[in-house]
């Protein structure tokens, strides 16, 4: 199957889920997610905020939050077609809606690339080599080709995301851990 038939099977099924699938299996990968040992020694956590039917992030962040991490979410600039993080100090505080509909923070605190300790990646499906495949846009690629970021890369993903054979390509970043209700895979 070629990316454009994954993206439409993956979506199918995601946008299949009611809102009880959703959350319980949310609940269960936050879960897993908070449990990586290399979550501990990050001071600096980046995490997407949910859009559509992605893994529901809010609790995860709250969490990481309460818990001292530094947290930032992506901040895309459509025109330019880049990305960059900036901190999220809490819900409570102002947002607006950015490029493709994110939800943002209004005032930016923007967070140094190599500041970020793991990146919490949202994509539509990924292999076992830690491929990723995202809407193909290719933002997350091109900010870790080029920010300098060095921290580790995370997947959160349903179960039914996982297992493609995804073509790769040279500019491609590989996700060095997927993480889904089941469990942890690593790279």
């Amino acid at each position: 199957m070629d990316k454009a038939g994954i993206r439409k099977a993956v979506l199918a099924k995601r946008n299949s889920l009611d809102a009880a699938s959703r959350a319980s299996l949310s609940e269960k990968i936050v879960q897993n997610a908070l449990a990586l040992k290399e979550l501990k020694s990050a001071s600096g956590v980046a995490a997407f905020l949910p859009l559509g039917n992605e893994v529901d992030t809010r609790k995860l962040i709250e969490k990481l939050i309460f818990l001292g991490k530094a947290v930032s979410v992506p901040v895309v600039d459509a025109r330019a077609g880049t990305m960059r993080f900036a901190r999220l100090q809490s819900f409570e505080q102002e947002m607006v809606e950015g490029g493709h509909g994110i939800s943002e923070p209004a005032q930016k605190d923007y967070a140094r690339a190599d500041s970020i300790g793991l990146f919490f990646v949202p994509g539509l499906a990924f292999d076992a080599k830690g491929a990723r495949l995202g809407w193909g846009e290719g933002y997350y690629d091109r900010f870790f080709s080029e920010s300098g970021a060095k921290g580790l890369k995370v997947g959160l993903a349903y179960s039914f995301q996982l297992g493609f054979g995804l073509p790769l390509e040279r500019h491609d970043a590989l996700m060095d851990i997927v993480v889904t209700e089941k469990g942890v895979r690593r790279r």
